[in-house]
This record gives structure tokens, C-alpha cells and sequence, in this order.
């Protein structure tokens, strides 16, 4: 499945990428393209992320190539550009943010004495670093 791309710039999962010896296939049969630049596989995630020179590929030439390698067929069209990168980054960043002011606040709190604020911002920051780690669960766990 496409999760999301730009000219250029093109991440695929799928469970079948989960199998190294499947993902490694898939990198070399691409490398063998002309426009193909790099492609990076985690099989932990099953995640293949392809950069490539837009002006000489398109994503139709690149899905023709990953179909047999992968088990869901989807329609990736659906897929606008950057449509799942631009959310991701913003609440990566309100999450990253709020795990770095809920600690600065929470050892300036502790260290002048103010217990209330100290125990609301730790509260704060232990919601922040429990959320952070829900979402990395699959490369924390793996």
C-alpha cells in the first residue's frame, strides 16, 4: 500500500516487505531501474522507501514493478501527494514540543518548590512520552 509520495520521493508498506528476503528482492529488482536513485527497506516495519528522479519515472512505472511483490492491491491514485506526511509532521512536532516543555517546566517547578505545578507537568509529560510511545510501538517492539 502507498502510504505517501511526492515527485521524487515514494514509501510503500505492506505486510509481504515484513519478510526480509522478499524486501531485499523487491530493493535489487528496483536498483536495476534507470531513475531509480536509492531505496531503503525496514522489514521491521515492512516499509520500502524509494527516491527516484521524477522526470525520468513515474509512480505508475515504479507500481508495476512492486505489484507482484506485495499483497494488498490498492488503488493508489487515492493517495493525494504528501496527503499523509503533512499531518504526521505537525503532530510530531506538537507531541515533541510538549514532551520538552512539559520537562523544562517540571524541573523548574521541582526546583523551586512548587509541588502543584511540578506534579501537573509530570503528569503532562508522562501523557507526551506515553503517546510518543504508542505511535513508535512497532520499531520500540520489534
Amino acid at each position: 500500500m502507498v502510504v505517501s509520495f511526492i515527485d521524487g520521493r515514494l514509501r510503500v508498506r505492506d505486510e509481504a516487505l515484513k519478510i526480509p528476503i522478499m524486501a531485499y528482492k523487491l530493493k535489487d529488482k528496483l536498483m536495476t531501474i534507470n531513475g531509480v536513485i536509492d531505496v531503503s527497506v525496514s522489514y521491521k516495519v515492512g516499509s520500502l522507501l524509494i527516491i527516484y528522479n521524477a522526470p525520468a519515472l513515474n509512480i505508475d512505472m515504479l507500481m508495476e514493478v512492486i505489484a507482484p511483490y506485495v499483497s494488498t492491491k490498492d488503488n493508489y491514485k487515492s493517495v493525494t501527494k504528501n496527503s499523509s506526511i503533512q499531518p504526521l509532521l505537525i503532530n510530531r512536532h506538537v507531541i515533541n514540543t510538549g514532551m520538552l516543555l512539559s520537562l523544562t517546566v517540571n524541573i523548574v517547578s521541582a526546583l523551586s518548590g512548587i509541588k502543584s505545578l511540578h506534579i501537573s507537568s509530570g503528569i503532562a509529560f508522562l501523557m507526551f512520552c506515553l503517546n510518543h510511545i504508542y505511535k513508535h510501538r512497532r520499531l520500540l517492539f520489534a
